[in-house]
């Protein structure tokens, strides 16, 4: 294969191995999530704070609300009205929602 003609995987993404040769081979790396256009588009976002597992993967990454270790991300997510971003729509009891131009999670609600 002429190296001229290779082409890098989106932002935030890549492949498993060398020698692909479709866009369908890239995967959003394990700190993010892919964003949904209903269309042919792959693209990867970061994840957003409060869907951040321990281990630093996005629970949001294969379209679930879990961790690799199978323990749910807090409250709940859907998808914006555009389908593609993911947003906190509610918390946990015992837990409110921070929504602000930097980030978005949740807080425990102290006694």
């Amino acid at each position: 294969a002429d190296e001229a003609n290779c082409v890098a995987c989106p932002s935030h993404s890549s492949t498993e191995a060398s020698g692909q040769s479709s866009i369908h081979a890239c995967a959003c790396n394990t700190e993010t999530y892919q964003l949904d256009h209903g269309s042919s588009v792959f693209e990867c976002a970061v994840c957003p704070r409060g869907a951040q597992c321990d281990d630093r993967t996005c629970g949001l990454l294969n379209g679930k609300t879990e961790c690799q270790d199978g323990t749910q991300i807090l409250g709940k997510w859907t998808r914006n009205d555009s389908g593609a971003v993911y947003v906190l729509k509610t918390c946990p009891t015992g837990f409110f929602l921070v929504n602000d131009a930097d980030s978005v999670g949740m807080v425990p609600v102290s006694s």
